[in-house]
């Protein structure tokens, strides 16, 4: 364990020699570090750029990964690193969501890569208009969260259109090839069927598919656009059956009353619990000029070929879910506390019982309202780290706002009297002067 000295306040910094981020327990200060190789036998932390290897990477300075490897991929020589985590814990999604981002040296290619999550799927209907592609419905219920995201289901090909528009920026998009499974996938494909069917669902459909667009930049440039995905959309419960068949016997009636009936009752019928459950493997993006499309295709697929979780991921994951479960149970003590409480004054005067429970609903609102700010700070950070990766940027506290600096910057300062006046350092830290202030990381937190 190494002893540094606090720059700013004198205290002792305890370092274990790996972490690539401290705090300063006195004055809360955080540092970037530069961690030391095999300390204490340990793996080496993960490099800023390829070599041309496989790679192990990690999310250093987040408090639940405690900068563990936990996915590895191939990373060709001398393109720039970044990762981080696209959603977080938001008490009704996937709980994590890794992803990384590739730069070439030239910065004119980029490979994306983000981790599984899994969706419960809304029929389109009538009755659930307004829950469409809605990220929010969780929290309505404080004692069963959703254990999944409520969305309506994408099949492959929707969901690389979604990437190629999103990731890439570009308009216009048209597509030039597409790639359906060839034999190595669909066994991959029979493995995940027998494996959800054995976990419960009746019905379990994989589909991988990649597509090539063609796309036109802001100055004229020619660019190629690769999307890859693997979607499973998995059945469980009987009656989503009996609603697809109400549903084809209402498309082919020939409307009316009765038609209109029986695609109500479809709908209501096949948004039963847990008829639904649809999963995105994987998100793979590349985003390169036309001119060297081929070499770079080539090096998207050794990357495709190489990315792949670590085992540490299980435990990270596990860690996350106890972490939701315990929330959970808070939340419901919360509730059940207030019933018994309830309970207790039944004796008293019915005023003093509907003060009593107009305090508890108060209460209880307010908790409610409490965690559904907190999940909307959370994705606000989520969104904002997600931004800055992609960018390739990080932001820091200044005196009149967020400032902004490359991620090559270990240390971003400020002037006192001008801050249009700022200083950047890559390195070992230094002190520009007095009439400059070292700027904290923001983490994504300034909305």
């Amino acid at each position: 364990m190494d002893q540094i000295l606090c720059p700013r306040c004198g205290a002792t910094v305890h370092w274990d020699g790996y972490s690539k981020i401290v705090k300063c327990e006195y004055c809360e200060t955080e540092y970037s570090m530069h961690p030391h190789d095999n300390v204490r036998g340990m793996q080496q932390g993960m490099p800023e750029y390829g070599d041309g290897t496989v790679v192990p990477m990690t999310i250093y300075g987040d408090p639940m990964i405690r900068d563990r490897m936990f996915m590895k991929a191939y990373v060709p020589s001398g393109w720039r690193i970044t990762t981080g985590t696209i959603e977080r814990f938001d008490m009704m999604g996937t709980p994590f969501v890794p992803g990384f981002r590739l730069d070439s040296p030239d910065r004119k290619t980029f490979i994306l890569f983000r981790g599984a999550c899994k969706y419960k799927h809304i029929e389109p209907g009538i009755m659930t208009q307004q829950l469409q592609d809605k990220l929010d419905f969780g929290p309505h219920n404080p004692i069963s969260f959703s254990c999944y995201r409520l969305k309506t289901y994408m099949n492959a090909q929707e969901y690389c259109d979604r990437m190629a528009a999103t990731d890439s920026g570009l308009s216009g998009l048209s597509l030039a090839d597409e790639k359906h499974a060839d034999g190595a996938e669909l066994d991959r494909q029979q493995k995940i069927s027998a494996a959800n069917r054995q976990a419960g669902f009746a019905d379990v459909r994989p589909e991988w598919l990649r597509r090539i667009y063609n796309g036109i930049t802001a100055s004229g440039e020619t660019m190629k656009v690769v999307t890859e995905t693997r979607i499973v959309l998995n059945s469980r419960n009987p009656l989503g059956q009996m609603g697809d068949s109400l549903k084809e016997r209402a498309a082919s009636s020939s409307g009316g009353f009765f038609g209109n009936l029986m695609g109500r009752v479809a709908g209501a019928v096949a948004n039963s619990m847990d008829f639904r459950v649809w999963e995105v493997q994987y998100e793979l993006v590349m985003v390169t000029p036309a001119a060297c499309y081929e070499d770079m295709l080539k090096e998207f697929e050794r990357v495709d070929e190489t990315t792949d979780y670590l085992p540490e991921v299980q435990a990270i994951v596990a860690e996350m879910n106890a972490f939701i479960e315990n929330e959970k149970m808070r939340v419901a003590g919360v509730v059940n506390n207030a019933q018994m409480q309830m309970a207790a004054d039944r004796a008293a005067s019915w005023d003093r019982r509907r003060a009593i429970i107009q305090d508890t609903n108060n209460y209880t609102s307010n908790v409610m309202h409490q965690m559904m700010a907190d999940n909307a700070a959370s994705h606000n950070r989520v969104a904002n780290l997600n931004s800055e990766m992609i960018r390739g940027v990080n932001t820091y506290y200044g005196s009149d706002g967020v400032v902004e600096a490359s991620t090559m910057y270990d240390h971003v300062y400020q002037h006192n009297q001008d801050p249009d006046i700022c200083a950047a350092q890559v390195g070992h830290y230094f002190t520009p002067g007095v009439d400059f202030t070292e700027l904290k990381k923001t983490n994504g937190d300034y909305e």
